[in-house]
Order: structure tokens, then C-alpha cells, then sequence
């Protein structure tokens, strides 16, 4: 297959960029089962009380636009339905448009605080996607990347001790299949690729939300930022109803190096977290960091 040819922008382009990126931010999520329960089997040309919950949550991962009136917030739109069915595609469930039970259950789950899209389209932050797909791969990555292969990260101070071991490994994992050489920085400020645990309100315009929801977000390259919820309850491994900081890291770091979420379920950047489980690096996500970086 062949691939496009990536085009670097200019460093105003990339301070844009990341401007893009914090300002089309938001801290919506859904986490009730309330949710599920209200509804449940809502189908185009119904009229439902809060049905703008379902739109919010659609336009907060990319698979439609925000621009609607007020007299269509509780209106099951044909442009909602659309919308439904490519959230369904990529999270391989029945595309009907109807929010049934799985569709429902999908969106309650845990899960990175980046788009899959951004308005619908092959667009995230404000940079178009390269996106690849043959046979079971579906990888995604910016076509702005890195100018330099070695990079240094470092966890912000007063960082849970837990966080060392399981960080530096997902480091060491993404290095491994890739051309990137990471080392820890000293000092935190001078790190290009800096990492925290942070909760509500933390300066970038990307609200957490508490236990659940989103469990953490990153920029993407050269923004350097990976957050993590401090809210979630955090262990270094798999242990029930907890989430392995190493796993969620190898994740959010793919977005810190590149990388789109991936529709393949076996894949690290499939945008859902495991809970009580831990996760690797799959054909998938090497085949994209090969692609981005060749």
C-alpha cells in the first residue's frame, strides 16, 4: 500500500495547532446508568426530554458537528442518527441509528478523553489523519510528528510512587517498535514529554470528571502533555475494579508520539480502557508507528 506523503508545517502551524486542541476541549461525559435506562431504544423522529446529552457526548468524541438549535436539542434528528451509526461502525456494533442497549453500554464505558474524530470527519485537533485500513487495521496518526527521535519525559513532582515503574515501561514498549529513544528528564519543566495526575479543573481547558468517564487525555505532538484523572482509582498491574496506570499510559503516550485511536479492539489505541486488566502494544499499533515514522 502506499503511503501519503507527510507534509511538516511550520512551527506557527504546529503553535496554532495546539491552540486548536485546547480550545475545542470539553469536559462531557456520560457515567449513569440512568442514562442507559432513559434512552433506551430512541430512534429517529422521536422527541425525548435531554436527548442534547446524547449529541454532547457525539460531538465531545467527533462524530458530528455542534451546531444545532435549541428547539432540536430533544429531537431525534436524521443528522443525530447518522451520527449514531458511525459511532456504531467504529465501535463494531450494529449500525441501526436506534440507541439500543449495546450502543448504550458502550457509552457508559471508561475511555481516553480524545476524539475518535473531530466533527465527523478524518479530522482531530484541526489536523487532517492519515488514516490506513486493510484487512483487520485501522491506525490513525497526525501528520504533524516529531522532528527529533530522542525525546525525554518526566512525571510531575510529588507524582504517585506507583507511577515510576509502569510509566518508564510503557516508554521502554513504544521504544522498542519504533525509532524513538526515551530517557527521564531531572527536571520536570525541561521534559518535552511531561506527565501528571491531575483532577477537575487543571489549567488546559479539559475538565475531568471524577471516578469514571474520562480517565485521561493527552496533546498530541509537539504539545508534550499527558494527564491522567487522579480521581480514578490507579494500581501498577491488573487488580479488579482499578485501572493499570502502565496500560492507560501506553495509550495516552501513543497520542504523545503521534498516533489517532484505532477502531481494532485488540489494538492500545482503541479509545475504551480496561478495567482490573492490563493491555499491550498489538500489529496494529506497531504498524502505525512504523507508518508515522517509517
Amino acid at each position: 500500500m502506499k503511503l501519503t506523503k507527510l507534509h511538516l508545517p511550520s512551527i506557527f502551524t504546529i503553535l496554532s495547532i495546539f491552540l486548536i486542541l485546547v480550545a475545542k476541549s470539553s469536559s462531557f461525559s456520560i457515567k449513569t446508568s440512568n442514562f442507559a435506562k432513559h434512552f433506551l431504544g430512541a430512534k429517529k423522529g422521536d422527541k425525548i426530554k435531554g436527548l442534547d446529552q446524547v449529541r454532547q457526548y457525539l460531538i465531545k468524541y467527533g462524530y458530528m458537528n455542534s451546531v444545532w438549535s435549541d428547539h432540536q436539542k430533544e429531537d431525534f434528528d436524521y443528522t443525530l442518527a447518522q451520527a449514531i451509526k458511525k459511532y456504531q461502525v467504529f465501535n463494531h456494533l450494529n449500525s441501526s441509528g436506534i440507541l439500543d442497549a449495546n450502543t448504550l453500554a458502550q457509552m457508559e464505558m471508561p475511555r481516553c478523553g480524545v476524539p475518535d474524530f473531530v466533527n465527523g470527519t478524518k479530522i482531530q485537533h484541526g489536523r487532517k489523519l492519515v488514516i490506513y485500513g486493510f484487512n483487520d487495521s485501522y491506525y490513525t496518526f497526525e501528520t504533524t510528528k516529531w522532528l527529533k527521535m530522542n525525546l525525554t519525559w518526566a512525571l510531575m513532582p510529588g507524582t504517585r510512587a506507583d507511577a515510576q515503574r509502569p510509566i518508564a515501561a510503557a516508554m521502554a514498549n513504544w521504544m522498542s517498535v519504533s525509532k524513538f529513544h526515551f530517557s527521564q528528564s531531572p527536571v520536570f519543566q525541561n521534559a518535552d514529554l511531561q506527565i501528571s495526575f491531575v483532577s477537575g479543573e487543571h489549567g488546559d481547558r479539559t475538565r475531568f470528571d471524577g471516578p469514571g468517564g474520562i480517565l485521561a487525555h493527552s496533546t498530541f505532538p509537539p504539545g508534550g502533555k499527558l494527564h491522567f484523572d487522579a480521581n480514578e482509582t490507579w494500581v501498577d498491574g491488573a487488580r479488579a475494579g482499578a485501572f493499570d496506570i502502565g496500560t492507560i499510559g501506553l495509550h495516552e503516550i501513543g497520542h504523545l508520539i503521534g498516533l489517532g485511536h484505532s477502531n481494532v479492539q485488540s489494538a492500545i489505541m482503541w479509545p475504551i480502557a480496561p478495567l482490573g486488566a492490563t493491555k499491550g502494544l498489538a500489529p496494529d499499533d506497531i504498524a502505525g508507528i512504523r507508518a508515522l515514522y517509517p
